[in-house]
């Protein structure tokens, strides 16, 4: 759940946010402290239970709000049931016993996190739309879970959207800690999901009995590093990810290329960091770069059916 993002859409539409939150500072210190387990069962209990204890359960949601909250559900419903797709797929069943628990796992955590939106949303919350409700083909562009090409490419792209959206929020968040703290703890769950698919991708998926069931060739695409590096040229399949690595719709919000950081330059920098300015990988690497509420829609638009018919990612 990109949660740097939402906090920080829900800043704009509710400028009070952070101060029903601040009132309850131990809910914070309880989640800056929990670790890991913010992305598995304690999850839900924990971080719906704050949006209820924020806007209490007897008074509807303000609109904008709950526009906010639906559109990172939706987020989560399109993920959930790509893996959910993947796991009853004939290809899962090729891959390792490791590999098959990791996918379940990172399925596991998408699901706490639809569970945690719709405790939060209460019946605000917009219908769970169906797996028919989503266009992993992308009109036809891809087969998704053909192989494990098509299946790992489609997952570092949806992982990699939600790196980016993390950053999205992260100016929003320096003058509360706690919150702070709570929201990196949950980004670094997210990022390790990212990282772990990048991985296989790059080393190539064992399958049962230790064949290897898709090779990286010598592209850079194929073989890609654990994190973003400057476009990704493009990600894995460039016509239907390039959006991911590039540009937002504001001039706020730049490509993942991007190397000026706070006005200083750090390709041609030499007054810091020991006198040595970074090569355009080093410099690319080292910052997420943020994706606005409007290029994460453009995403998602992606992959549901041109009819559209549960509405989603429309506002």
């Amino acid at each position: 759940m990109n949660l740097f993002k939402l906090l920080a859409d829900l800043s704009r539409v509710d400028p009070d946010v952070y101060g029903r939150f601040d009132g309850r500072r131990q809910v914070f210190r309880y989640l800056g402290g929990a670790g890991k387990t913010l992305a598995g069962a304690a999850l839900p209990t924990l971080v719906s239970g704050l949006f209820q204890r924020a806007y209490g359960q007897t008074t509807a949601l303000p609109a904008d709000v709950a526009a906010v909250l639906n559109l990172a559900l939706s987020l989560e419903y399109l993920e959930q049931y790509f893996y959910d797709g993947a796991i009853g797929s004939t290809l899962f069943g090729s891959l390792s016993a490791a590999d098959q628990a990791a996918f379940r796992t990172i399925r596991a955590d998408e699901a706490a996190h639809v569970t945690v939106l719709r405790a939060a949303l209460g019946t605000a919350a917009i219908a769970d739309p169906g797996p028919t409700a989503f266009d992993f083909t992308a009109g036809g562009q891809i087969v998704p879970f053909a192989n494990a090409t098509n299946f790992l490419s489609l997952a570092q792209a949806f992982e990699d959207t939600g790196v980016r959206a993390y950053k999205g929020g992260a100016a929003t968040l320096l003058n509360n800690k706690d919150l702070l703290t709570a929201a990196f703890n949950i980004h670094s769950v997210e990022a390790r999901h990212a990282s772990h698919i990048r991985t296989l991708r790059r080393g190539g998926v064992q399958a049962v009995g230790g064949a290897v069931s898709t090779v990286p060739n010598s592209s850079f695409s194929d073989r890609p590093k654990s994190w973003i590096s400057g476009r990704d040229n493009g990600g894995p399949v460039p016509a239907l990810t390039a959006i991911v690595y590039g540009p937002g719709t504001t001039t706020a919000v730049l490509a993942e290329d991007n190397t000026v950081q706070l006005t200083i330059d750090t390709i041609t920098n030499t007054t810091n960091a020991g006198g040595l300015g970074q090569t355009s990988a080093a410099a690319t690497e080292a910052f997420d770069e943020p994706l606005d509420a409007r290029q994460v829609r453009n995403i998602g638009l992606r992959f549901v059916p041109a009819s559209n018919p549960a509405k989603l990612f429309i506002q």
